[in-house]
């Protein structure tokens, strides 16, 4: 009997260590590794984002660099004076907050339109501006109005009644662009009076950068027979 008992016991054993063995431990997950912590964007940053968006309509870019490189906060870049009021405004820049949390716009592409040595604007299809008063496909329709300054005699087309042209176009523009104040308007027209349609803001009468969209080239006012 003794053995009998001793041999289920036995057998019993066996049996217990086969159950464990069967058992499988659950494998340990892995943790996943640490997201690394994302970049701090600093002042530099957003003085090298100024210069990469903007540079490109400053007359002088190394003059700009400059002007960028000596503000050293946000508090100390003034929007309201020049080129920053149109820099924020027209282009349409983000601001040191916009940038800071991510949102980094692209500024309207405007095309520089280049002057000939006799400082006439460009010829047909160099400047960015399509047909009069419309803006180029780069502007959003929305964005752009009609301009309505209408006016000139047919076959005055010297220097002289463009510059008119551009000055009434530029009127019209500035009773539309609640930017636009006297001293910028005056900067206008001081680079009209000179035919300098290279320099800031000259240039922008026909990148499609302003409210009425583009100017006519002096070759569109020729062939428009001086008419607006």
């Amino acid at each position: 009997m003794k053995k009998i008992l001793a041999l289920l016991l036995a057998m019993m054993m066996v049996l217990s260590l086969c159950a464990c063995g069967a058992k499988e431990e659950a494998p340990v997950a892995e943790a996943a590794p640490a997201a690394a912590p994302a970049a701090e964007v600093t002042w530099a940053d957003y003085q090298a984002y100024l210069i990469e968006k903007a540079g490109s309509n400053a007359p002088d870019l190394a003059e700009f660099e400059g002007q960028v490189y000596a503000i050293n906060s946000w508090e100390e870049l003034d929007q309201t004076v020049s080129p920053w009021d149109q820099m924020f405004t027209t282009i349409g820049l983000s601001t040191w907050e916009e940038f800071a949390a991510g949102t980094v716009k692209e500024p309207a592409v405007g095309g520089t339109a280049s002057g000939e040595a006799s400082g006439e604007p460009a010829a047909e299809g160099e400047a960015s501006g399509e047909a009069s008063g419309e803006a180029p496909s780069d502007v959003p329709a929305s964005a752009a109005v009609a301009n309505e300054a209408h006016g000139g005699t047919a076959g005055a087309t010297s220097e002289a009644d463009y510059q008119e042209y551009l000055k009434a176009w530029l009127t019209y523009e500035k009773s539309v662009n609640t930017t636009m104040d006297d001293n910028m308007f005056g900067e206008f027209v001081a680079l009209i009076d000179a035919m300098d349609f290279v320099t800031f803001p000259g240039d922008m009468l026909f990148n499609g950068m302003l409210t009425t969209g583009s100017a006519m080239t002096y070759d569109e006012f020729v062939a428009a027979d001086g008419i607006y």
